[in-house]
């Protein structure tokens, strides 16, 4: 393509596009991997809270200086509102803000404990769901634990 004159102008412009149609594919490919990165994140943040949370549960159930249950615990619902400590009367929802990266996010986290078999209240199914937003999009996070009073 080279001659004795040197390169074209028309060979240096197809270079350019060429060079330009990488770098644009390049670029896309980062975008998409920070994204998925981001996404990660949150998920991975999430998971962290409702073990946390779980961790927090078993605790107030199994406490060393008393076996007996919470008695806070022990009324059955639907999805409810998590909240720490658990009074009665507050709000549907228990919003956690976290930093991820340079942006807050806020995580709700909610809970449903219920006996195993209904009636039985030695043994428990606690699930705790952690929802979030992220690029206006809700995403949620559910974890089901069993535990059971020894005696």
């Amino acid at each position: 393509m080279c001659n004795k004159h040197g390169v074209s102008l028309v060979e240096v412009l197809f270079s350019l596009v060429i060079i330009s149609l990488v770098g644009v594919a390049l670029l896309q490919t980062s975008v998409v991997s920070m994204r998925a990165n981001v996404r990660d994140a949150l998920r991975n943040e999430a998971i962290n809270i409702a073990a946390e949370r779980a961790a927090e549960l078993q605790s107030l159930f199994f406490s060393e200086s008393s076996l007996a249950w919470d008695p806070r615990l022990n009324a059955t619902a639907a999805l409810v509102p998590d909240l720490d400590p658990i009074p009665p009367g507050l709000p549907n929802n228990h919003i956690i803000r976290r930093r991820i990266g340079n942006v807050l996010v806020d995580f709700t986290r909610r809970r449903n404990i219920t006996d195993i078999p209904a009636g039985v209240p030695s043994l428990k199914q606690i699930t705790i769901q952690v929802e979030w937003f992220s690029s206006g999009q809700l995403f949620n996070y559910s974890t089901t634990s069993l535990y059971k009073r020894s005696k």
